[in-house]
C-alpha cells in the first residue's frame, strides 16, 4: 500500500495489528502501533489499543499489557479491558483479570460476553465458589445463557448438537463409542481425567459444561463417522470452548490425522497434527522462547 502511495485507514492498521497478535509477533506489532502517528498523521484509537493490549496479553506479558493501559492517553473502554480479561483468562491470571472485570463493569458494560470471561477464567483456575456468585449476579441482570449448539456439514446437510441432548440423535451410540474409544487412547498417552472427559464428579461435570456444553466433540465425532478418511471437519457453536475439549480436539486431529476446525465465540480454532492455530499456553511459550 504504502509503495502504492495508498495510506493505510483505521481498518487496515486494525487488521494488521491482529495478525501481530495471533502470529506471536510483540515487536513487529508495536512498531506498527507507533508508527500509526507518521504513516497517518493522526493518533490511534481506542481500537488500536485493544489490539496491542492483546497482542502484549496473548504474548503472556500481562503486567505489561496492565502498564499500557495505564499509560494511555485516552480513557480506555470495555474493548480495551476486555481483551486483558481474556488474556488473563489465557494464562490463568486470577487477580489481573478480576481487575480488568471490575473495570469493565464499572463502565456500565453489561454484555453477556464479558461475565462469561469471568466464570471462564474462574473454572479454568478452579475456582468454581466464584463461578457461582457471578451465574447469580447474571441472574440478578436478567442475563441467560443460550443452551451449547454445534454445527457440522455431512453429505451436504447441516446437523446440529444441542447439549444434553444427544440421546435423541440416530447415531447416538455410534457417537459414544467413537468418543470414549479417544477418551481411552488419551489416558493411555498419559493424559489427565479432565482432559479425556472423565470427570468423577457430578458437580464439577456440570460446572464444565455449563459454560461450553461440549457439544462439538458430538459434532466432531458425527463429522468422522459421516466424512470421507481425510476430509477437513468444520463446526460451529455458540459457546467458548473449554479447556478440556480444546485438548481433546487437538489430540483427535493427531490421531485420525483431519484437520478440524471450530469456530467459537471467541477465537477460529484451526486443529491439525495435534496443534491449534489459537494460540494456547504451549503455544505461546514457544513463542516466547523464540523472542
Amino acid at each position: 500500500m504504502l509503495n502504492s502511495h495508498i495510506v493505510p485507514d483505521d481498518i487496515t492498521f486494525v487488521s494488521l495489528l491482529c495478525a501481530c497478535s495471533r502470529s506471536g509477533m510483540v515487536t513487529a506489532g508495536l512498531e506498527l502501533f507507533n508508527s500509526i502517528k507518521t504513516r497517518r498523521s493522526g493518533n490511534p484509537n481506542l481500537k488500536h489499543y485493544a489490539c496491542i493490549v492483546d497482542l502484549l496479553g496473548r504474548a503472556g506479558e500481562l503486567e505489561r499489557a496492565y502498564e499500557f493501559i495505564m499509560n494511555m492517553p485516552i480513557q480506555p473502554d470495555q474493548a480495551v479491558w476486555g481483551a486483558l480479561l481474556n488474556a488473563c483468562r489465557l494464562h490463568r491470571h486470577v487477580q489481573l483479570g478480576e481487575l480488568a472485570a471490575h473495570n469493565i463493569f464499572n463502565l456500565g458494560a453489561g454484555s453477556i460476553g464479558y461475565y462469561v470471561l469471568l466464570c471462564n477464567l474462574y473454572s479454568d483456575s478452579g475456582k468454581w465458589d466464584q463461578v457461582i456468585k457471578v451465574r447469580e449476579k447474571m441472574k440478578e441482570a436478567g442475563l441467560v445463557l443460550d443452551p451449547g449448539c454445534s454445527w457440522v456439514e455431512a453429505k451436504g446437510k447441516v446437523h446440529a448438537f444441542l447439549t444434553g441432548d444427544n440421546c435423541h440423535h440416530p447415531q447416538a451410540k455410534d457417537i459414544n463409542v467413537v468418543l470414549e474409544g479417544f477418551y481411552e487412547k488419551m489416558k493411555e498417552a498419559g493424559h489427565d481425567g479432565q482432559d479425556c472427559g472423565c470427570i468423577d464428579d457430578e458437580a464439577d461435570r456440570s460446572k464444565a459444561e455449563m459454560f461450553c456444553g461440549h457439544s462439538e466433540r458430538q459434532a466432531i465425532a458425527f463429522g468422522l463417522i459421516n466424512t470421507a478418511p481425510g476430509l477437513p471437519i468444520w463446526v460451529t457453536k455458540n459457546l467458548y470452548m473449554c479447556r478440556s475439549c480444546h485438548s481433546l480436539v487437538k489430540f483427535i486431529s493427531k490421531v485420525v490425522r483431519r484437520e478440524i476446525s471450530v469456530r467459537d465465540t471467541e477465537e477460529f480454532h484451526h486443529f491439525k497434527d495435534g496443534e491449534c492455530s489459537c494460540g494456547d499456553e504451549s503455544y505461546w511459550e514457544e513463542i516466547n522462547n523464540k523472542r
